[in-house]
């Protein structure tokens, strides 16, 4: 379903005004037109190329070979070794110890994180924030009684 058939049923209309014919390509308020579709389609069997190519060149494979297991299906570990997908099987320390011998890293190497940024507010008044959802969360753990008034059906 579209957007627009469920405003068709509520009497809502929409208006696209654009400046070519593809500007609303995929746009949910209409069904996609031919010209839509070949749009997309072109651009999905280029985007595939491209991913079957960059396999086949970097695995040194058989670009037939590549397009005969690239067709969306997942593989276990096994079975992309198998297919020469992938050089290795490992867990995430394995990788790590992997990524280190590549940058020359020696002994045991470190894990860098990521931390997520932090707002000023929250540097402020985030162990008031803390306090308060502790509270809160107290609060509503308690027990109560609550009266309920039902109305007659």
């Amino acid at each position: 379903m579209h957007v627009n058939e469920l405003f068709d049923k509520i009497g809502i209309t929409s208006t696209t005004i654009k400046s070519g014919k593809l500007k609303d390509a995929g746009s949910p308020f209409r069904k996609p037109n031919d010209d839509d579709k070949k749009y997309f389609q072109d651009m999905i069997d280029d985007v595939y190329d491209q991913f079957v190519s960059t396999v086949a060149e970097e695995r040194k494979l058989d670009k037939a070979l590549v397009k005969k297991y690239a067709d969306g299906r997942v593989f276990t570990g096994r079975r992309a070794y198998e297919l020469k997908l992938i050089d290795t099987l490992g867990t995430y320390q394995d990788a790590i110890k992997i990524a280190a011998g590549l940058a020359e890293i020696y002994g045991t190497p470190r894990v860098i994180k990521e931390r997520k940024k932090e707002r000023i507010s929250d540097l402020i008044f985030g162990e008031v924030r803390n306090e308060l959802t502790q509270l809160k969360n107290e609060l509503l753990d308690q027990p109560i009684v609550q009266y309920r008034y039902h109305l007659p059906q």
